[in-house]
């Protein structure tokens, strides 16, 4: 949960942040014109961007994934989408209702904790930079019409997700790599139709939250524009994309682990698939559909053992051979 969320949030962050800092820079009309104070104010409001959308979203997409596991009761599957716009990926099936609703509902917990925990992050952003006595308050009430929205897009769009969505049998599937790619061309499809229905359900469902609270909340009055609304459904498209592409799919988990967060701690080389086939190719592994197994149970214990230091007593007790000396 930890590394999807902070993947998710560093995704995010450069989607969001750099664009927002350029528009400040070059929209700059402060009190000291010149090239050298937008710079700085582009800067400001880039990093504080990042700050604003990464922390949320860590803490969003690490809470989605995170019970995607519980109630999946293991790591996301492989799937394909049932409306065929190009070949298929070996026997599947479509999700049953409870699946569906299942998935409806992570995006409805998923949208308080992301838009609730934006708003107040840009509530205390605000306050450290500007010192306004109302700026917590004002990001406490943001927070409440950002999450009301995300909740309502998050649902619609988890449901329809699911219900387009079958998993494919790996057993029967194809070579893995040849899976892997099939899955991330799902992944992307998938983004490309759900992340836009996600923005726009997210920057219409403002006006009818502002218009149900009566325009105030808790003192502070509150507005939403056309502007307002295609700013923020555009942003919502890319980061609600990215954050589920990344934490509720079998590709956004290899890429994550297998692509990122393994080769950078050491524990699995650049080149996993690579790697993975070279050890079919030895008879280190064998493939069962698209899965690679140990070959024997000896093996995996083999490799399972922790490393032992060049001269240490338990090597030269593995090197001497069985009746002592000879």
């Amino acid at each position: 949960m930890i590394v999807t969320g902070l993947v998710c949030a560093l995704c995010l962050g450069v989607v969001i942040g750099p664009p927002d800092g350029v528009a400040a820079a070059l929209g700059h009309t402060g009190p000291d014109p010149g090239l050298r104070p937008g710079l700085v104010q582009g800067v400001l409001l880039g990093a504080a961007d990042v700050l604003i959308n990464g922390v949320p979203a860590a803490a969003a997409f690490a809470l989605v994934h995170g019970t995607g596991v519980l109630l999946r009761g293991g790591a996301p599957e492989p799937s394909r989408v049932r409306i065929r716009l190009g070949g298929r990926a070996g026997r599947s099936r479509a999700r049953s209702g409870p699946e569906i609703l299942a998935r409806a509902g992570l995006g409805i917990a998923g949208g308080p904790a992301g838009g609730f925990g934006i708003g107040l992050v840009q509530g205390l952003v605000r306050k450290l930079l500007t010192g306004d006595p109302l700026a917590l308050r004002v990001g406490l009430v943001d927070g409440v019409i950002y999450g009301a929205m995300f909740a309502f897009a998050g649902g619609i769009s988890g449901a329809l997700m699911a219900w387009c969505e079958a998993t494919v049998d790996i057993v029967s599937a194809p070579a893995p790599r040849e899976l892997l790619g099939r899955n991330r061309r799902t992944a992307l499809l998938q983004w490309f139709m759900f992340a836009p229905l996600f923005g726009v359900a997210t920057g219409a469902a403002g006006r009818p939250a502002v218009e149900f609270l009566d325009g105030y909340l808790w003192g502070i009055r509150l507005g939403w524009t056309v502007p307002d609304a295609l700013r923020f459904g555009l942003l919502a498209a890319f980061g609600a994309g990215i954050g589920a592409g990344l934490s509720l799919t079998a590709w956004g988990q290899w890429a994550v682990f297998a692509r990122l967060w393994l080769p950078l701690t050491g524990r699995l080389p650049r080149v996993a698939m690579t790697f993975l086939e070279d050890a079919r190719w030895r008879g280190v592994l064998r493939k069962v559909g698209a899965v690679y197994q140990f070959r024997h149970t000896r093996i995996q214990q083999h490799f399972a053992r922790p490393p032992v230091r060049p001269g240490h007593p338990e090597e030269a007790a593995r090197r001497r051979p069985p009746g002592g000396e000879r």
